[in-house]
């Protein structure tokens, strides 16, 4: 007898991860994060991408998915500064490793001031490269490259039901719906807002099941939901809501 289907459950099982509802966290704001998403032009980039690379070596970065829901769709938490957007995360340090640095950002960057928080970082979900020194960044390393500029890490974080989360001022966040990133991999500049690691979120998520928890409250009261302080959030938190 064939045991292939209970295998592939076990597998599916495994692969489950729970979501909170968006209204169901405290969000409020601190201090403005210097640095935080400068703008700069093409050329500075490429002169900074050089420096950093003859002062040391290729660059490490990682970055964390960290996923919750409206009305049962997932939707991303991503840090948004004027019309750019990125993943929670950065550069690590010489010396740093993926998830010591990686939890040392989440706490510059989502975490209330003045608290180490213990972050649950999960499962590897991609690695991409940047293989010279322009914008562009690959989900795969072109075997003509033997010396790429970067390398970027992705992680999955999973959250607490009574997670708190704190924003700096100049680095607003927003919740973004699965279905508006996978379209955003069809658009082309300047129609494209999210870049082709963000727009491939929902491919790297593709291989989860999502447990929807607290759906019965959101339904029945979305404001019942509210962690207080929750208001200190833009009332676009959530950018584009599910249409039903």
């Amino acid at each position: 007898q064939s045991t292939w289907g209970v295998s592939s459950l076990v597998s599916a099982m495994s692969l489950s991860v729970t979501l909170y509802p968006v209204h169901g966290f405290a969000f409020h704001k601190k201090a403005p994060l210097a640095g935080a998403l400068p703008p700069i032009a093409p050329h500075e980039r490429e002169a900074e991408l050089r420096e950093a690379y003859g002062r040391m070596g290729m660059r490490r970065s990682v970055r964390a998915v960290v996923v919750m829901h409206t009305h049962s769709h997932p939707h991303v938490l991503l840090c948004s500064s004027g019309d750019r957007f990125h993943l929670p995360g950065g550069l690590l340090s010489p010396g740093d490793d993926e998830f010591e640095g990686l939890s040392t950002h989440l706490d510059a960057q989502l975490g209330p001031e003045g608290t180490k928080v213990s972050w649950q970082i999960g499962a590897l979900l991609a690695t991409w490269w940047r293989p010279n020194f322009s914008d562009v960044i690959l989900p795969y390393l072109p075997t003509h490259v033997s010396r790429p500029k970067e390398c970027v890490w992705v992680y999955l974080v999973h959250l607490a039901a009574d997670s708190v989360f704190a924003f700096p001022e100049n680095m607003p966040l927003v919740a973004v719906p699965l279905f508006d990133l996978f379209g955003d991999s069809f658009a082309v500049p300047p129609m494209a807002r999210y870049g082709p690691l963000i727009a491939s979120i929902p491919h790297m998520l593709a291989r989860f099941s999502f447990n929807y928890a607290g759906t019965e409250a959101e339904e029945a009261e979305p404001e019942q939901g509210r962690a207080s302080g929750v208001d200190a959030v833009d009332d676009d938190l959530v950018e584009y809501d599910v249409a039903y």
